[in-house]
């Protein structure tokens, strides 16, 4: 009788520990709030890119105390953001007790949109971008913004795509692409302005006066930019020696091209 006695009270006791071990761990805290998506972005880096190569779009949010913070466009989740338009949303914004070490402290889900409201400074071109006779630049520009990660670019007769490479790193990450490193200086008056990064890319070919689109992505795959049917076709159709040229054309959101840069091939 004495044991299940003791059995009994170290239970309890435990119990009772664990429950005051448990109502000492920090929760998260969830409030409900308004706030205000301003139609200007900003733009920062990775905490991690430390030679600010890598620049990110984030939205600005402000809450009715005029806090600032800074969030991704899709981090706000069940919205969906439109550039050019500001915005008042009721939001649940979540402070982690435990954020991850990647990320930040505060996350945010929509609620209900309030309002939203164009900014007519947001005018985006209208030109069909068909052939290279359409392209048409933003002010300041064409500018040196991005710079691959290797060039010399040769292709073989086995259509195999090769060249010299100036960071092993990023392409021991990402293998067979290419990786274009923003190197605009501080001191540039393009630096870090929204309207100079690019959105999309159109692709001139030597075997079309077409151009072909892609989306911008910071390591683009090489059959993203020369597919696999047109490698195989420098192989057969050119001879050793002859070199091949495409073109790229960054384009920014308000549909203006900001960059060219070429891509030649030489036949081996």
């Amino acid at each position: 009788m004495k044991l299940t006695s003791t059995i009994t009270f170290l239970f309890l006791a435990a119990s009772t520990m664990t429950s005051c071990l448990n109502d000492d761990e920090p929760k998260d805290k969830v409030r409900t709030t308004d706030v205000t998506v301003l139609s200007e972005t900003h733009i920062t880096f990775p905490f991690m890119d430390s030679h600010r190569q890598m620049p990110v779009e984030m939205l600005v949010i402000v809450d009715d105390n005029g806090q600032q913070d800074l969030v991704h466009p899709t981090e706000i989740k069940g919205f969906d953001w439109e550039r050019g338009y500001s915005y008042r949303l009721s939001v649940d914004k979540t402070t982690l007790a435990n954020p991850p070490m990647d990320a930040g402290n505060v996350t945010y889900r929509l609620r209900k949109i309030h309002s939203k409201q164009k900014d007519n400074s947001f005018n985006p071109s209208d030109i069909k971008v068909s052939t290279e006779t359409d392209v048409a630049y933003a002010p300041e520009a064409p500018a040196e913004i991005y710079v691959p990660d290797w060039s010399g670019f040769s292709i073989d007769d086995s259509g195999e795509i090769s060249g010299v490479i100036h960071n092993t790193l990023t392409q021991e990450l990402f293998h067979e692409t290419i990786f274009f490193i923003y190197s605009l200086p501080k001191s540039s008056s393009l630096y870090c302005r929204w309207n100079y990064l690019a959105e999309k890319i159109y692709v001139s070919s030597p075997f079309s006066t077409q151009l072909r689109q892609i989306t911008y992505h910071p390591s683009l795959q090489i059959s993203e930019i020369i597919p696999e049917s047109e490698q195989k076709r420098i192989v057969k159709e050119f001879p050793h020696g002859e070199t091949i040229c495409y073109d790229l054309y960054f384009y920014n959101a308000e549909n203006l091209a900001i960059q060219k840069y070429s891509i030649s091939l030489t036949r081996i």
